[in-house]
């Protein structure tokens, strides 16, 4: 499922799930995207663990993307209050009509009041961190590389510690390099 898929089926028609955060399984770890991961971010509980929403750019759409993520084994430290269903299933479905203002948050207005938190979490940047070569390629296009520098760049890319995001994004800057040396 693409990202711009995944914000259309965050859009809530009815007040059946307004109030109803879905997990996505992404690799081990478990994302909550849009509205979802405002519901994640802003439920009122006992828990002093807040999930920290990330927000990155995205093409085709107009304020991009925000999500939260966390591993399998941290759904107790952050849905402590919750039963949480079968985790083989690749969507989680999780009722937070308890735990949150529902008077404030109508139909009418929850897209608003995603847009004004979207606007608070600044925008990460999409190049990949900690990878320079990649950012010297791309920022300069009279450097010579050659196969074996963009080869070293995949070996050295720490796939078990990047996102979904993350690892289409590398990959997405790979294909221009490889481009450039074609």
């Amino acid at each position: 499922m693409t990202q711009l898929e995944l914000i259309k089926r965050e859009e809530r028609k009815d007040n059946d799930n307004l109030f109803h955060i879905y997990l996505y399984s992404e690799g081990g770890w478990w994302r909550a995207y849009e509205w979802s991961a405002y519901l994640c971010t802003h439920m009122k509980t006992d828990n002093k663990n807040v999930l920290n929403p990330t927000h990155r750019n995205l093409k085709g759409s107009d304020n991009g993307i925000i999500f939260v993520g966390l591993q399998s084994l941290s759904f107790a430290k952050y849905f402590e209050n919750f039963k949480i269903p079968d985790l083989t299933n690749g969507v989680i479905e999780i009722d937070v009509s308890n735990c949150l203002d529902k008077e404030k948050i109508t139909l009418d207005n929850y897209h608003e009041i995603l847009d004004n938190w979207k606007d608070e979490v600044p925008v990460k940047n999409n190049s990949l961190k900690g990878n320079n070569k990649v950012n010297e390629i791309k920022n300069n296009d009279s450097t010579n590389y050659n196969v074996n520098d963009l080869l070293k760049m995949i070996i050295n890319y720490q796939l078990e510690s990047k996102s979904l995001i993350e690892s289409v994004h590398f990959i997405s800057e790979l294909k221009n390099i490889a481009f450039k040396l074609i």
